[in-house]
């Protein structure tokens, strides 16, 4: 159920490229992928979530997949958001600013845990 949370807010930034004032959170995005990890944050190891500039074409995208080895977990609806898994041996600071620093991509970051704490009246 986190997972679900965490994905359906990311679905949701993603729809939002077409708003001028996005840019700035995908450089943001950009900056926080190349400096380090918050490590208080809990995410799933082996796992990062990519969305690529909306001009990027499929064939581009899949051969920059392939080229770090990962593998297409989920692709969400036709965006150019994808959830992948990553090879062994490539963690996910390294896959982060790998991605990161490409300029097809708008955003890399790890696949983070969201929930919500029980409340307690």
């Amino acid at each position: 159920m986190k997972t679900l949370v965490a994905t359906i807010a990311l679905i949701a930034l993603s729809g939002c490229t077409a708003n001028p004032g996005i840019s700035s959170l995908d450089s943001h995005a950009k900056h926080a992928a190349s400096s380090n990890l918050p490590s208080s944050i809990e995410h799933i190891q082996g796992q990062i979530l990519v969305r690529f500039n909306d001009d990027v074409a499929s064939a581009q995208v899949s051969r920059i997949i392939k080229q770090l080895e990962c593998h297409i977990l989920t692709r969400y609806n036709d965006s150019q958001l994808f959830h992948l898994e990553l090879p062994e041996g490539l963690s996910v600071t390294q896959a982060v600013r790998e991605f990161a620093s490409l300029e097809e991509v708008a955003f890399a970051e790890p696949n983070y845990v969201l929930g919500t704490e029980p409340y307690e009246i």
